[in-house]
């Protein structure tokens, strides 16, 4: 799914939007987003979130210009277990 570029209301940064879906949370505590590359390879990009609404997110990447207005993310998390017998890589439709 792609990201949305907006403003934030209340300091008039320009912010990147994902689905809520795409950011979660490692055994390591840090909060990522999984970016959709070339070929399929996926990256994860660790953000820091803020506003949210209609099920969107504002993501701010760590390293700026990782995740940026246009750029893939993979919505949803999918274990080993619910991977059996299936393919595909677990990207949203637009």
């Amino acid at each position: 799914m792609p990201c949305r570029a907006g403003e934030a209301a209340s300091t008039g940064v320009e912010t990147v939007s994902v689905p809520v879906s795409a950011v979660f949370a490692g055994a390591d505590g840090r909060t990522s987003v999984m970016v959709l590359g070339a070929g399929g390879a996926q990256t994860r990009i660790e953000v820091t979130t803020g506003a949210t609404g209609d099920g969107y997110v504002e993501i701010r990447p760590r390293t700026a210009g990782q995740v940026t207005e246009g750029t893939r993310v993979i919505t949803g998390v999918r274990t080993d277990a619910s991977l059996a017998g299936q393919s595909g890589t677990g990207e949203s439709a637009p």
